[in-house]
Protein backbone atom coordinates (compact mmCIF):
# COMPACT_ATOMS: atom_id res chain seq x y z
CA UNK A 1 0.00 0.00 0.00
CA UNK A 2 2.64 2.44 0.78
CA UNK A 3 4.38 1.81 -2.32
CA UNK A 4 1.33 2.63 -4.49
CA UNK A 5 1.01 5.83 -2.85
CA UNK A 6 4.38 6.66 -3.10
CA UNK A 7 4.11 6.00 -7.10
CA UNK A 8 0.87 8.06 -6.44
CA UNK A 9 2.23 11.47 -5.19
CA UNK A 10 5.40 10.74 -7.92
CA UNK A 11 2.63 10.62 -10.56
CA UNK A 12 0.68 13.27 -9.06
CA UNK A 13 4.13 15.74 -9.11
CA UNK A 14 4.97 14.85 -12.37
CA UNK A 15 1.44 15.34 -13.82
CA UNK A 16 1.99 18.90 -11.50
CA UNK A 17 4.91 19.91 -12.70
CA UNK A 18 3.51 19.02 -16.68
CA UNK A 19 0.77 21.25 -16.49
CA UNK A 20 0.88 23.70 -13.48
CA UNK A 21 -2.50 25.38 -14.42
CA UNK A 22 -4.61 22.06 -13.84
CA UNK A 23 -7.53 22.63 -11.75
CA UNK A 24 -7.06 18.60 -10.47
CA UNK A 25 -5.75 17.57 -6.98
CA UNK A 26 -4.69 14.25 -5.63
CA UNK A 27 -8.76 14.38 -4.24
CA UNK A 28 -10.47 15.35 -7.63
CA UNK A 29 -8.72 11.95 -8.82
CA UNK A 30 -9.38 9.93 -6.35
CA UNK A 31 -12.94 11.09 -6.39
CA UNK A 32 -13.19 10.07 -9.87
CA UNK A 33 -11.28 6.63 -9.56
CA UNK A 34 -14.06 5.88 -6.54
CA UNK A 35 -17.08 6.81 -9.35
CA UNK A 36 -15.79 4.25 -12.10
CA UNK A 37 -14.30 1.39 -8.86
CA UNK A 38 -16.76 1.29 -6.56
CA UNK A 39 -19.23 -1.62 -6.41
CA UNK A 40 -20.81 -1.57 -3.64
CA UNK A 41 -23.24 1.79 -4.27
CA UNK A 42 -26.66 2.04 -2.71
CA UNK A 43 -27.25 5.43 -4.17
CA UNK A 44 -26.46 7.32 -6.85
CA UNK A 45 -22.69 7.69 -7.78
CA UNK A 46 -22.93 11.55 -8.05
CA UNK A 47 -24.03 11.81 -4.00
CA UNK A 48 -21.48 8.95 -3.05
CA UNK A 49 -19.02 10.39 -4.94
CA UNK A 50 -19.26 13.87 -2.55
CA UNK A 51 -17.76 12.28 0.50
CA UNK A 52 -16.15 9.24 -1.08
CA UNK A 53 -13.17 9.26 2.00
CA UNK A 54 -16.01 8.49 4.26
CA UNK A 55 -17.48 5.70 2.63
CA UNK A 56 -14.40 4.15 1.77
CA UNK A 57 -13.24 3.83 5.32
CA UNK A 58 -16.60 2.53 6.56
CA UNK A 59 -16.02 0.21 4.07
CA UNK A 60 -13.03 -1.17 4.97
CA UNK A 61 -13.74 -1.03 8.67
CA UNK A 62 -16.89 -2.96 8.20
CA UNK A 63 -14.63 -5.61 6.04
CA UNK A 64 -11.67 -5.52 8.79
CA UNK A 65 -14.42 -6.21 11.66
CA UNK A 66 -16.50 -9.10 9.66
CA UNK A 67 -14.38 -10.80 7.15
CA UNK A 68 -10.78 -9.64 8.29
CA UNK A 69 -8.71 -12.23 6.43
CA UNK A 70 -10.09 -10.96 3.12
CA UNK A 71 -9.18 -6.81 4.27
CA UNK A 72 -5.59 -6.94 3.00
CA UNK A 73 -6.07 -8.58 -0.62
CA UNK A 74 -9.00 -5.83 -0.78
CA UNK A 75 -7.05 -2.76 -0.17
CA UNK A 76 -4.30 -3.80 -2.15
CA UNK A 77 -6.98 -3.96 -5.13
CA UNK A 78 -8.21 -1.07 -4.31
CA UNK A 79 -4.94 0.81 -4.16
CA UNK A 80 -3.07 -0.68 -7.05
CA UNK A 81 -5.86 0.02 -8.96
CA UNK A 82 -6.11 3.48 -7.90
CA UNK A 83 -2.10 3.76 -8.77
CA UNK A 84 -3.47 2.55 -12.25
CA UNK A 85 -6.23 5.78 -12.94
CA UNK A 86 -3.21 8.31 -11.44
CA UNK A 87 -1.14 6.58 -13.99
CA UNK A 88 -4.21 6.64 -17.19
CA UNK A 89 -4.74 10.64 -16.05
CA UNK A 90 -0.97 11.90 -16.47
CA UNK A 91 -0.88 9.58 -19.71
CA UNK A 92 -3.92 12.02 -21.08
CA UNK A 93 -2.64 15.05 -19.59
CA UNK A 94 1.13 14.41 -21.53
CA UNK A 95 0.57 12.04 -24.20
CA UNK A 96 2.75 13.64 -26.40
CA UNK A 97 2.63 11.55 -29.94
CA UNK A 98 1.57 12.86 -32.74
CA UNK A 99 -1.47 11.34 -34.21
CA UNK A 100 -5.09 11.30 -34.11
CA UNK A 101 -5.24 10.87 -30.43
CA UNK A 102 -3.48 13.46 -29.60
CA UNK A 103 -5.64 15.87 -31.94
CA UNK A 104 -8.60 15.04 -30.38
CA UNK A 105 -7.25 15.21 -26.29
CA UNK A 106 -6.15 18.66 -27.81
CA UNK A 107 -9.31 19.92 -28.14
CA UNK A 108 -11.54 18.40 -25.66
CA UNK A 109 -8.97 20.17 -23.18
CA UNK A 110 -9.49 23.29 -25.15
CA UNK A 111 -13.05 23.45 -25.08
CA UNK A 112 -13.22 22.20 -21.06
CA UNK A 113 -16.34 21.22 -19.11
CA UNK A 114 -14.51 18.00 -19.13
CA UNK A 115 -14.82 17.11 -15.56
CA UNK A 116 -18.23 14.92 -16.19
CA UNK A 117 -15.98 13.13 -18.36
CA UNK A 118 -12.72 12.35 -16.40
CA UNK A 119 -13.77 9.00 -14.68
CA UNK A 120 -15.02 7.73 -17.98
CA UNK A 121 -11.54 8.72 -19.78
CA UNK A 122 -9.95 7.12 -17.24
CA UNK A 123 -11.61 4.01 -17.90
CA UNK A 124 -11.66 4.14 -21.09
CA UNK A 125 -8.04 4.92 -21.01
CA UNK A 126 -7.16 2.16 -19.08
CA UNK A 127 -9.94 -0.88 -21.15
CA UNK A 128 -9.45 0.25 -25.08
CA UNK A 129 -6.42 1.93 -24.34
CA UNK A 130 -4.68 -1.10 -26.89
CA UNK A 131 -6.93 -0.24 -29.44
CA UNK A 132 -6.70 2.97 -30.60
CA UNK A 133 -9.23 3.18 -33.58
CA UNK A 134 -11.56 2.38 -30.59
CA UNK A 135 -10.19 5.19 -28.02
CA UNK A 136 -10.24 7.62 -30.54
CA UNK A 137 -13.97 7.14 -31.31
CA UNK A 138 -15.00 7.36 -27.90
CA UNK A 139 -13.14 10.40 -27.33
CA UNK A 140 -14.55 12.03 -30.60
CA UNK A 141 -17.92 11.42 -29.14
CA UNK A 142 -17.31 12.91 -26.23
CA UNK A 143 -16.08 16.04 -27.75
CA UNK A 144 -19.24 15.89 -29.77
CA UNK A 145 -20.99 15.60 -26.85
CA UNK A 146 -18.98 18.41 -25.18
CA UNK A 147 -19.53 21.03 -28.36
CA UNK A 148 -22.87 19.99 -28.69
CA UNK A 149 -24.53 20.19 -25.49
CA UNK A 150 -22.39 22.68 -23.58
CA UNK A 151 -20.86 24.94 -25.65
CA UNK A 152 -23.34 25.06 -28.32
CA UNK A 153 -26.65 24.35 -26.37
CA UNK A 154 -25.99 26.03 -23.14
CA UNK A 155 -26.97 22.90 -21.02
CA UNK A 156 -25.91 22.92 -17.21
CA UNK A 157 -22.58 22.08 -16.32
CA UNK A 158 -23.99 18.73 -14.62
CA UNK A 159 -26.51 17.64 -17.69
CA UNK A 160 -25.67 13.53 -18.09
CA UNK A 161 -23.73 13.31 -15.10
CA UNK A 162 -24.67 10.25 -13.21
CA UNK A 163 -25.46 8.50 -16.44
CA UNK A 164 -21.78 9.23 -17.39
CA UNK A 165 -20.64 8.17 -13.76
CA UNK A 166 -22.48 5.09 -14.27
CA UNK A 167 -21.40 4.52 -17.56
CA UNK A 168 -17.72 5.11 -16.35
CA UNK A 169 -18.19 2.31 -13.67
CA UNK A 170 -19.40 -0.19 -16.78
CA UNK A 171 -16.83 0.32 -18.96
CA UNK A 172 -14.20 -0.32 -16.00
CA UNK A 173 -15.20 -3.41 -14.79
CA UNK A 174 -15.95 -4.62 -18.04
CA UNK A 175 -19.95 -4.59 -17.79
CA UNK A 176 -20.23 -2.33 -21.47
CA UNK A 177 -18.67 -3.47 -23.98
CA UNK A 178 -16.48 -0.80 -26.59
CA UNK A 179 -20.08 -1.21 -28.88
CA UNK A 180 -22.46 -0.47 -26.26
CA UNK A 181 -20.18 2.31 -24.69
CA UNK A 182 -20.41 4.17 -28.06
CA UNK A 183 -24.13 3.03 -28.56
CA UNK A 184 -24.37 4.71 -24.89
CA UNK A 185 -22.74 8.31 -25.47
CA UNK A 186 -24.78 8.38 -28.86
CA UNK A 187 -27.84 8.12 -27.29
CA UNK A 188 -26.55 10.61 -24.85
CA UNK A 189 -25.78 13.27 -27.55
CA UNK A 190 -29.55 12.56 -28.88
CA UNK A 191 -31.04 13.37 -25.74
CA UNK A 192 -29.50 16.57 -24.91
CA UNK A 193 -28.55 17.71 -28.00
CA UNK A 194 -29.97 16.16 -31.37
CA UNK A 195 -29.38 17.82 -34.59
CA UNK A 196 -32.44 19.88 -34.47
CA UNK A 197 -31.75 21.35 -30.79
CA UNK A 198 -28.11 22.14 -32.27
CA UNK A 199 -29.66 23.48 -35.60
CA UNK A 200 -31.61 25.54 -32.81
CA UNK A 201 -28.49 26.96 -30.71
CA UNK A 202 -26.68 27.70 -33.89
CA UNK A 203 -29.20 29.70 -35.51
CA UNK A 204 -29.85 31.99 -32.82
CA UNK A 205 -30.21 35.93 -33.61
CA UNK A 206 -28.18 36.52 -30.57
CA UNK A 207 -25.20 33.64 -31.28
CA UNK A 208 -21.99 35.94 -31.03
CA UNK A 209 -23.13 37.03 -27.08
CA UNK A 210 -24.34 33.66 -25.66
CA UNK A 211 -21.53 31.50 -27.29
CA UNK A 212 -18.41 31.75 -25.67
CA UNK A 213 -15.58 33.28 -27.33
CA UNK A 214 -13.27 30.38 -27.35
CA UNK A 215 -15.83 28.12 -28.59
CA UNK A 216 -16.42 30.48 -31.49
CA UNK A 217 -12.70 30.51 -32.58
CA UNK A 218 -12.65 26.60 -31.99
CA UNK A 219 -15.69 26.52 -34.57
CA UNK A 220 -14.20 28.98 -36.92
CA UNK A 221 -10.79 26.91 -36.81
CA UNK A 222 -12.42 23.45 -37.86
CA UNK A 223 -14.54 25.34 -40.45
CA UNK A 224 -11.47 26.20 -41.86
CA UNK A 225 -9.34 23.34 -41.44
CA UNK A 226 -12.46 21.73 -43.38
CA UNK A 227 -12.31 24.67 -46.75
CA UNK A 228 -8.22 23.85 -46.57
CA UNK A 229 -9.05 20.13 -46.79
CA UNK A 230 -11.88 20.45 -49.12
CA UNK A 231 -9.46 22.79 -51.19
CA UNK A 232 -6.41 19.73 -50.99
CA UNK A 233 -4.26 23.09 -48.47
CA UNK A 234 -1.90 22.77 -45.85
CA UNK A 235 -3.13 23.95 -42.71
CA UNK A 236 -0.46 25.80 -41.56
CA UNK A 237 -2.18 27.04 -38.51
CA UNK A 238 -3.08 25.63 -34.68
CA UNK A 239 -5.76 25.97 -33.23
CA UNK A 240 -3.67 27.18 -29.89
CA UNK A 241 -2.63 30.13 -31.91
CA UNK A 242 -6.08 30.62 -33.13
CA UNK A 243 -7.38 30.78 -29.78
CA UNK A 244 -4.78 33.61 -28.75
CA UNK A 245 -5.34 37.28 -28.69
CA UNK A 246 -4.24 37.64 -31.89
CA UNK A 247 -6.96 36.61 -33.82
CA UNK A 248 -10.70 37.78 -33.44
CA UNK A 249 -14.20 37.16 -34.19
CA UNK A 250 -15.47 39.57 -36.83
CA UNK A 251 -19.01 40.75 -37.73
CA UNK A 252 -19.13 40.58 -41.79
CA UNK A 253 -22.22 43.16 -41.88
CA UNK A 254 -20.18 45.32 -38.69
CA UNK A 255 -21.29 45.32 -35.64
CA UNK A 256 -21.00 49.29 -35.98
CA UNK A 257 -22.65 50.82 -38.61
CA UNK A 258 -21.66 54.47 -38.48
CA UNK A 259 -19.85 54.21 -41.68
CA UNK A 260 -22.94 52.15 -43.41
CA UNK A 261 -24.91 55.04 -44.45
CA UNK A 262 -28.17 52.87 -43.63
CA UNK A 263 -31.83 53.68 -43.52
CA UNK A 264 -34.11 53.61 -40.26
CA UNK A 265 -35.69 50.38 -41.36
CA UNK A 266 -31.78 48.96 -42.88
CA UNK A 267 -30.99 49.96 -39.60
CA UNK A 268 -33.70 48.08 -37.32
CA UNK A 269 -33.00 45.18 -40.01
CA UNK A 270 -29.42 45.18 -39.03
CA UNK A 271 -29.77 45.61 -35.47
CA UNK A 272 -31.80 42.05 -36.12
CA UNK A 273 -29.28 40.06 -37.77
CA UNK A 274 -25.53 41.35 -36.92
CA UNK A 275 -24.76 38.64 -33.98
CA UNK A 276 -26.12 36.17 -36.18
CA UNK A 277 -23.85 33.07 -36.81
CA UNK A 278 -24.25 33.30 -40.55
CA UNK A 279 -22.55 36.99 -40.08
CA UNK A 280 -19.52 35.88 -38.61
CA UNK A 281 -16.40 34.88 -39.49
CA UNK A 282 -12.46 34.30 -37.95
CA UNK A 283 -9.98 37.42 -38.59
CA UNK A 284 -6.70 38.47 -37.13
CA UNK A 285 -6.69 41.29 -34.56
CA UNK A 286 -5.55 43.40 -36.64
CA UNK A 287 -7.15 43.11 -39.95
CA UNK A 288 -10.68 43.18 -37.73
CA UNK A 289 -9.00 46.79 -36.22
CA UNK A 290 -8.02 47.57 -40.10
CA UNK A 291 -11.18 46.96 -41.77
CA UNK A 292 -14.07 45.44 -39.18
CA UNK A 293 -16.02 48.48 -39.52
CA UNK A 294 -15.65 49.13 -42.75
CA UNK A 295 -19.08 48.54 -45.62
CA UNK A 296 -19.07 45.30 -47.19
CA UNK A 297 -18.03 47.12 -50.86
CA UNK A 298 -14.64 47.68 -49.28
CA UNK A 299 -14.10 44.35 -47.05
CA UNK A 300 -14.61 42.29 -50.15
CA UNK A 301 -11.33 43.05 -51.62
CA UNK A 302 -9.75 42.46 -48.85
CA UNK A 303 -11.15 39.35 -48.18
CA UNK A 304 -9.95 37.66 -51.39
CA UNK A 305 -6.27 38.79 -50.48
CA UNK A 306 -6.96 36.99 -46.71
CA UNK A 307 -4.67 34.09 -46.06
CA UNK A 308 -8.03 32.47 -44.35
CA UNK A 309 -10.42 30.29 -46.09
CA UNK A 310 -13.12 31.29 -43.88
CA UNK A 311 -12.56 34.81 -44.92
CA UNK A 312 -11.27 34.47 -48.32
CA UNK A 313 -14.39 32.27 -49.20
CA UNK A 314 -16.69 35.84 -48.28
CA UNK A 315 -15.24 37.19 -51.76
CA UNK A 316 -17.64 35.48 -53.86
CA UNK A 317 -20.67 37.20 -52.48
CA UNK A 318 -21.31 40.69 -54.50
CA UNK A 319 -23.48 41.94 -51.69
CA UNK A 320 -23.84 41.51 -47.99
CA UNK A 321 -27.40 41.88 -45.90
CA UNK A 322 -30.07 39.83 -45.03
CA UNK A 323 -30.61 36.93 -47.30
CA UNK A 324 -26.71 36.48 -47.70
CA UNK A 325 -26.54 35.94 -43.61
CA UNK A 326 -29.52 33.53 -44.12
CA UNK A 327 -27.87 31.43 -47.04
CA UNK A 328 -24.05 31.25 -45.06
CA UNK A 329 -25.72 30.19 -41.68
CA UNK A 330 -27.03 27.47 -43.61
CA UNK A 331 -23.84 26.69 -44.55
CA UNK A 332 -22.38 26.91 -41.58
CA UNK A 333 -25.20 24.50 -40.01
CA UNK A 334 -25.03 22.12 -42.47
CA UNK A 335 -20.90 22.16 -41.85
CA UNK A 336 -21.43 21.69 -38.08
CA UNK A 337 -24.25 18.91 -38.13
CA UNK A 338 -21.33 16.68 -39.92
CA UNK A 339 -18.15 17.64 -38.33
CA UNK A 340 -19.91 17.31 -34.87
CA UNK A 341 -22.42 14.32 -35.75
CA UNK A 342 -23.22 11.49 -33.52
Amino acid sequence: INESFSNIFRLFTQLAEKDPGSYLDEDDIQRYHFIMYEKDIAHSRKDEAADYLSFLKSKFRKMYRERRTECPKEMLTYTQDLENSFHALKTLFTYGQDDITASVLERLFILGRVANFYPLLIASWLRFGKDKSQLDTILDVIETFIFRAYAIGGRRADTGQSRLYDLAFKVHVGASSYQETIAELRELVKEYCDDAKFRIALSSPEFYLAIDNTDQKYFFFEYEKFLRERNKEPLDMKLEEILKDNFTIEHIWPSDASQLNLSREKLAEHQLNKHRLGNLTLASRSWNSRWGNSPFHIKKGEYSRSVLRVQMELSSFTTWETSQIDQRERQLMEFAVNRWKY
